[in-house]
């Protein structure tokens, strides 16, 4: 059944993947059924990682689950990084884990670090778009950052987000 659900899902973003130029599935860290649907219709996955032991030993689990479904279901999800969330600061505990996953996982380690800010628990909270919730949040900033690096927004879309930011009108 599991394999249905994965080979529809896969098929669905098929059908539309003509229409957009990155489809982004954000979902519950937490391994479970939608998870691996979600991955099983993915091509590529990017993961959030915290400035703890937990975030990784997710990540090896991560590696697994990965392998796991490119086996089973003759798949070929890619991982394409990882970046830290929720820092605190800059750190000496930060700086020595940027520098050890920096390390450890070479070009799949993005540079980006999304900063600690209470503006992400709230807008979570009320299911807002952070952007729309606190678009002058350290976090906010940092996400924009991340998109950016990743290349996921030409220019005239950062022109146009830049200005939003700013409180102009088109």
């Amino acid at each position: 059944r599991q394999r249905q659900m994965c080979i529809r899902d896969r098929h669905n973003l098929s059908l539309i993947k003509d229409d957009y130029d990155y489809i982004i599935i954000d979902n519950s860290p937490f391994k479970s059924y939608l998870t691996t649907c979600a991955m099983c219709a993915s091509n590529k996955i990017i993961t959030p990682i915290c400035v703890d032991n937990f975030s990784y030993d997710g990540l090896m689990s991560l590696f697994d689950t990965i392998e796991d479904l490119n086996a089973k279901y003759a798949l070929s999800i890619e991982f394409a990084g990882m970046f830290m969330t929720r820092v605190a600061g800059r750190t000496t505990l930060y700086k020595q884990m940027f520098e050890s996953y920096e390390n450890m996982f070479g070009d799949k380690f993005l540079p980006v670090s999304i900063r600690n800010c209470i503006a992400v628990n709230e807008s979570n909270t009320l299911f807002e778009p952070l952007l729309t919730y606190d678009k002058r949040s350290t976090a906010a900033q940092d996400y924009i950052e991340l998109v950016n690096y990743l290349g996921l927004m030409d220019n005239k879309h950062y022109r146009e987000l830049a200005k939003y930011l700013k409180g102009e009108k088109k």
